[in-house]
This record gives structure tokens, sequence and C-alpha cells, in this order.
């Protein structure tokens, strides 16, 4: 749906239509709908979790945004000193070697990450490696519809903070189905 207001839903579906119990199965997923955009900056052995806040729709970084972090204490949630956005969108935490669930919000927009984040204090010097990032049109397609998507290759090299995009790159790219099969 299109009108929904921004915030966190379950969708909930079913074989059946009365969502009964005999002979069907139910499934749910969660998902936020926001304007906001989480970015997460990954490097450890400098004792921070950080990350930037971004216009979802312009790509646009998003100054005074209010940042929560939750860690995990004996399996109870608890939370860090909040912080805010620069005007870069950027934001940081102190880490103590545990993870971080996240939590940005500017106005009535929210987000939240969906995983902890970590990092570790241990100095760890990742190679520089290369990766595609494929976009969708669309976030779910059903059986027989186009899929419409492109792929951005790029260079990363955390430890010289040197990142690039790989121009005219040949890539091959073999699609499955929810089974493993190739499509």
């Amino acid at each position: 749906p299109k009108d929904l207001p921004a915030g966190f839903f379950y969708l909930v579906s079913s074989h059946k239509e009365d969502f009964g119990m005999a002979d069907n199965q139910v499934f749910y997923s969660d998902f936020w709908v926001s304007d906001l955009a989480i970015v997460m900056r990954t490097r450890s052995g400098n004792g921070l979790v950080e990350g930037f806040v971004l216009d979802a729709i312009s790509g646009e970084p998003v100054a005074d945004a209010k940042v929560r972090a939750w860690f995990r204490n004996r399996n109870v949630r608890t939370e860090a000193d909040p912080t805010e956005t620069d005007e870069n969108g950027r934001f940081k935490f102190p880490a103590a070697n545990r993870g971080y669930l996240l939590l940005a919000s500017m106005g009535r927009q929210q987000l939240s990450t969906q995983n902890d984040y970590w990092n570790h204090n241990r100095i760890h010097h990742p190679r520089p490696q290369e990766t595609t990032v494929f976009f969708t049109d669309r976030a779910l397609y059903r059986p027989g519809q186009t899929i419409h998507y492109k792929g951005l290759c790029i260079h990363v090299d955390q430890s010289g903070d040197n990142y690039r995009t790989l121009p005219n790159r040949n890539l091959t790219v073999i699609f499955r189905d929810r089974n493993g099969k190739e499509i």
C-alpha cells in the first residue's frame, strides 16, 4: 500500500483467507516505512560503532537526527547515551566489544537497524576487495513478473579509506529461486 504512514509494521499472510490453524501456513515479516536510511560504517579497531543517517529518497545526509543505541547486558537491552548526526549525517558511539541495535529519528520519521552492529577494539586490517551491489525496481516479485535490476561494482579498501566504482565491469549474473534452483 502506498498510503501507509511512517512507522514499524508487521505483514501477516496466510494461505487461507480465514487465517485458520487447520491445514494452513501463516507467515509474518516486519518492516519499516520511513524516509530515513541508515548506512553503517565498519572499521574495526577504532572502538566505535558509526554510520550515517541519510534521506532515503534523495540520498542527502540528515543533520541533527537523533540516534539511540541499545546493547545486551545479560540478555537485557541497556540503552547507551544517545547522540545526534553531524552536518554530514554521521553518528558514532563508543563501542565496548558488544553489539548495538540502533534507532534513528528525525521529526516523525524513524528507522531501526534489523541486526546488532559490532566493533571490536582489536586491530583488524581487512583486505581490499571488489564487490557488486544490486538494486531492483521493487522488493517483491510475483511469479512471471520481469525482474529489472542494476548493479554497481565497487572496490573497497577499508584500511586505506579508499572506495571507488569499477566502470565497464563484465559480470555473469545467475538468478536462483527460493529453493536454490537456477531460473
